[in-house]
């Protein structure tokens, strides 16, 4: 009875470890991403009242695998808005870095930034285009869209130093007199 009651147990947790690393392929995007270009369709523009898609982006990257180097990787993060090209969602985004520190020794130093623009596809697929490193690009991969406003995915620069990366998506309303974020990360 224990052998069989383990026997169970063990098939249905590496069933659920199957799942749970089993990618959602981009099919779910196009909708999800299309709830967000026709909420700046219904009222465009850079007006008060105006509708907007906030973004807030992080990544964890990798960069060195050997027990013994420190650090061994790094944090990013960036925060704005997207908008419309034709039906895809499209930023530039300054981004401030964990490993980047300044005089005080404070990390995620403003005045050593990257600036990165980010299109997010109709058909789910998400590209990064280094503005700061010669206008390199590099896909997501194994893209998944949630519907509470993530997209998720890998991203490897280069082939190598892989990232897990975070976007989250907000439908916003523009208040250009009030809006907090436009002097980030300053």
């Amino acid at each position: 009875m224990k052998h069989s009651f383990c026997k169970m147990f063990s098939t249905l947790l590496l069933c659920l470890l199957l799942y749970s690393f089993t990618p959602i392929h981009s099919q779910l995007c196009p909708g999800f991403i299309k709830t967000f270009t026709d909420w700046i369709k219904q009222k465009p523009g850079m007006n008060d009242g105006s509708h907007a898609v906030g973004a807030k982006m992080s990544g964890v990257t990798i960069k060195d695998k050997n027990p013994d180097r420190y650090p061994w990787g790094f944090i990013y993060c960036a925060e704005g808005r997207v908008g419309l090209s034709g039906n895809n969602l499209v930023g530039r985004f300054t981004v401030v870095f964990s490993d980047r520190k300044g005089s005080d020794g404070k990390r995620f130093n403003p005045d050593k930034t990257d600036l990165m623009d980010v299109t997010i596809y109709a058909d789910g697929r998400v590209q990064f285009m280094l503005r700061s490193w010669g206008n390199a690009t590099y896909f997501l991969q194994n893209v998944q869209c949630h519907g509470d406003g993530f997209i998720t995915g890998l991203a490897r620069e280069g082939g190598s130093r892989p990232s897990f990366v975070t976007i989250a998506l907000r439908k916003e309303i523009m208040h250009p007199g009030s809006d907090g974020f436009r002097d980030w990360p300053r």
